[in-house]
């Protein structure tokens, strides 16, 4: 898990290099690479640009702090050593690194110039009933089966008998023997059989329609009889129902904040390029 802490943390050097330009002289040094250095100052600012709970798990442990600092001398030795190679006046290098340059000022940009509106409890409400089938989940089942393949195209004789199979493990089913147990020996679903035939639950119009129409009219611990589909024949157990939902305002609310919030960002920016446009000329030549 420090691994994967440590190594998510190296790739905020690239992120940070801004930052890292700002030294103030009565910074305390923390670390000396080659010839660059960090200080304190620095290093905090690093710090806050992470992800609130990567932050708190840093700020909360000084070893892990100490390894960070270790990535940071190792990556400023390898930078150092890159650009004194003369890779970094190549032209296709310094194209990817200006595109990460524009990148990193204009996230900055959108950031500090969009976002800025209210949102009324008005507006949340209204969007909320605009858009009540976002919130809402269908009628859904939860089922196993089991699947006797039938090939497309296959002969008379290769039907009959994927039939006498499906017959066979329903009586077994009707007898009393584990579902569970039956679909693990005689399934033919790749992706269930070996499971158990579990499905999990299930809405409508996400099976084919003969499959649909037997699991959503069985009753809660029901085994229906054999089902063709064109994938072959199933026994269908249903375990579960839940019936359609609609979540309320409240539960939603911070669902619907962030897609507002997103749609005010994005209009935002179209009204900034839309300015833009006006002062700065765009010209594809050929």
């Amino acid at each position: 898990m420090r691994k994967k802490i440590v190594g998510a943390v190296a790739g905020l050097f690239l992120l940070s290099s801004s930052a890292l330009l700002a030294a103030d002289s009565g910074d305390k040094v923390l670390i000396k690479a080659g010839t660059e250095s960090l200080t304190a100052s620095q290093f905090n600012m690093m710090i806050s640009n992470m992800q609130p709970q990567l932050r708190m798990m840093v700020q909360a442990q000084p070893a892990m702090q100490k390894e960070i600092l270790q990535k940071w001398g190792e990556f400023s030795i390898l930078a150092q050593e890159a650009a004194a190679s003369g890779i970094g006046q190549e032209e296709n290098i310094r194209l990817m690194i200006k595109e990460l340059s524009n990148r990193i000022l204009v996230e900055e940009y959108i950031k500090r110039n969009t976002g800025q509106g209210e949102l009324s409890d008005e507006m949340v409400a209204s969007y909320y009933n605009d858009n009540k089938d976002k919130y809402s989940r269908g009628e859904e089942v939860k089922a196993q089966h089991i699947l006797i393949k039938v090939e497309e195209g296959a002969d008379e004789q290769a039907q009959q008998k994927a039939k006498e199979q499906i017959d066979s493990v329903y009586k077994q089913v009707k007898e009393g023997k584990d579902f569970a147990v039956l679909a693990q020996k005689y399934s033919e679903d790749p992706g269930s059989g070996a499971n158990g035939g579990e499905l999990g639950f299930f809405g409508r119009r996400m099976m084919v329609p003969q499959f649909e129409e037997a699991a959503f009219n069985a009753k809660v611990g029901e085994v229906t009889e054999p089902v063709r589909t064109n994938f072959g024949w199933h026994i269908i157990k249903v375990n579960d129902r839940r019936e359609a939902t609609t979540s309320s305002l409240e539960e939603v609310r911070q669902q619907v904040e962030q897609e507002l919030r997103r749609q005010q960002q994005q209009q935002e920016v179209t009204d900034i390029l839309s300015r833009l446009k006006e002062k700065y000329s765009i010209e594809i030549t050929e």
